[in-house]
């Protein structure tokens, strides 16, 4: 069953009230043109310095004025680490618009970890506002203990596109068990039709594509340990949708285990593309959990649920500059080493280039432009205190937010290093940053790195997704 079915949808008009809800049609048209009324007020902040976070922190307010409504897409992206471990701190931050909260609060927590490691967090909130003063901020809090927050970056990108949706649910869903009744989805490895459960629902009001999706959230353990598995899927309705119309995304997969984490972040994003195949037609994509295979396939008992405020958003309409790019090595639905000690990795600290494409500004256009990648990454059996890294690089320089996981070896008899987790950076280029007209290269960078001497890191891995690096204007 589709749990937005029965989870209440966070509807914006309720608890920002200078909101308007996306779906409803407004007086003034909205696009992304040169010159769409408020798109010089899109900024892009990097955080310059790690922040110990005791409590509840405001970390960075932006506020602009519109004259007109004007659609909003927000992003934030960074790492956290506990700093008062063994108390079992929950690292949580968001972004507030207008004093509200906006997105979904991307949670970690250490609580029962016996390998508390630096972990991702990434939020991400979609609306159209209305004429008048606005403050867009982001926000941070812990319960329990301090952690530190360091490479965040938060995008507010003002007039990016002619539709900007969000959904977002109140309450936790249902349990979600390891085999799953319910609808099933083809995917493009060697899994075939996967089980999911649909956490969010969300359709766009127009024929528009591509359309870019980006879904976030926490997952945390009910019953029993395994690795949950976070994806993007497009319902098929009819053979002419099957035909014109291609969807391809990221999947998230966090291990709820002991020597990972039971509460965390998980995020992924895609790019639904091709030609729509009548005028009626309206996307429609879903964010869903299931686990990663095959252990689906076993009897692993599985039992997790995704946290209350899941966001999903969908971007599309007038954009003249987008697109996406896959993994650059390895086979797909397969994982690649980018660095370690063993046979045919890379050296530790070589700079690897997961994904790389080419952004095409063209002739009198503003040059503003967001950027996100991301990946899953993984350790190998005994691999010891193993930093990865991952960055966005243009025109050969490192900008945005840095992501980081860590693994932690051998401990207590457990095992910390197999464990996947998903890594996420992004950047707006505006201002001093916007590209001028011309061809610019985009790559995401990761960086694997031992933090014991002698290293002992054997063998660390990035997952194959689609669209992993994706951008849009």
């Amino acid at each position: 069953m589709d749990a937005s079915a029965f989870l209440p949808m966070l509807d914006h008009r309720l608890c920002v009230p200078r909101l308007l809800l996306t779906t409803v049609a407004i007086a003034t048209p909205l696009c992304a043109q040169v010159g769409a009324p408020g798109r010089g007020n899109s900024r892009h902040w990097d955080q310059p310095n790690a922040v110990l976070i005791p409590g509840a922190t405001e970390l960075r307010k932006e506020t602009f004025t519109l004259s007109a409504p004007a659609t909003l897409f927000v992003r934030a992206d960074g790492h956290v680490l506990p700093t008062s471990w063994p108390t079992a701190v929950t690292a949580r931050v968001w972004i507030s618009v207008d004093g509200s909260p906006a997105s979904n609060a991307s949670e970690v927590s250490w609580n029962r970890s016996i390998a508390p490691q630096p972990h991702t967090v990434n939020c991400v909130a979609g609306m159209t506002l209305n004429a008048g003063t606005h403050e867009v901020a982001l926000e941070a809090s812990s319960t329990d203990g301090t952690f530190r927050l360091d490479g965040a970056s938060m995008s507010v990108f003002v007039a990016p596109a002619s539709q900007v949706q969000m959904r977002q649910t109140v309450t936790d869903t249902p349990e979600i068990f390891a085999v799953l009744p319910g609808p099933r989805s083809s995917s493009r490895c060697a899994w075939g039709r996967l089980p999911y459960h649909s956490v969010l629902s969300l359709d766009m009001p127009t024929s528009d594509l591509p359309v870019f999706v980006f879904g976030s959230c926490h997952a945390f353990i009910s019953r029993a340990a395994g690795d949950m598995m976070l994806g993007l899927f497009m319902p098929r309705s009819d053979e002419r949708v099957e035909r014109s119309v291609d969807f391809e995304g990221t999947f998230s997969v966090q291990d709820l285990y002991p020597a990972a984490e039971l509460n965390a972040a998980v995020f992924v994003q895609g790019v639904m593309r091709g030609t729509a195949p009548s005028s009626e037609f309206r996307p429609r994509v879903q964010l869903g959990g299931t686990e990663f295979p095959p252990s689906f396939h076993s009897t692993r008992a599985l039992a997790y649920r995704v946290g209350g405020g899941a966001a999903l958003v969908a971007v599309s309409g007038g954009l003249q500059v987008a697109g996406w790019a896959d993994k650059t090595a390895g086979v797909k639905c397969s994982a690649v080493c980018i660095g370690g000690q063993g046979s045919g990795c890379p050296p530790l600290g070589t700079e690897f280039v997961v994904s790389r494409g080419t952004i095409s500004i063209p002739p009198g256009h503003d040059g503003r432009v967001f950027i996100s990648g991301k990946a899953r990454c993984q350790g190998n059996t005994g691999d010891e205190s193993t930093r990865v890294t991952m960055q966005i690089r243009l025109n050969g320089s490192y900008v945005g937010s840095t992501s980081m996981q860590g693994t932690g070896g051998w401990l207590g008899g457990w095992d910390s290093s197999l464990s996947q987790r998903t890594l996420s950076s992004s950047y707006l280029t505006t201002g001093g940053t916007a590209l001028p007209q011309g061809n610019h290269t985009v790559e995401l960078v990761c960086i694997v790195n031992s933090i014991v001497l002698p290293p002992r890191t054997l063998r660390y891995s990035i997952w194959d997704d689609a669209t992993q690096l994706v951008w849009f204007d």
